[in-house]
């Protein structure tokens, strides 16, 4: 999702739109080392905040200052994670906007947002 408040232009990413290969071949191993790479690339864009869904490996956000890896919450067994990333990234808008623009604060409402979808 892309959006702007204040002039301030943020996306929210699924990693696997930076795959090759099979069309949803899923988080690899050490992947955060990778994000960073893409969330270098989103910043160098122009994007001014991003926040990189890596599923149970957490989320890696970032604005132009520094960037934050955020835990994913612990959901006990996850069988279905249908619509996690959808909640993570509509938590994490929610914090961002209530929090005044705090992208940490942000991550951590997308990360428990997300945890509330898996089953």
């Amino acid at each position: 999702a892309q959006g702007f408040r204040g002039g301030r232009s943020v996306a929210t990413v699924d990693p696997n739109v930076f795959k090759t290969g099979d069309q949803r071949p899923g988080i690899q191993p050490g992947y955060a080392a990778n994000g960073i790479a893409i969330v270098d690339q989103l910043l160098g864009a122009g994007v001014k905040v991003v926040a990189l869904r890596m599923g149970a490996d957490g989320a890696l956000v970032a604005d132009e200052n520094a960037r934050w890896l955020i835990p994913a919450v612990a959901s006990g067994d996850v069988v279905d994670t249908t619509g996690a990333g959808n909640a993570y990234t509509g938590g994490f808008l929610v914090g961002y906007v209530a929090s005044g623009g705090d992208v940490v604060l942000a991550g951590k409402y997308g990360a428990l947002a997300a945890s509330l979808m898996l089953q």
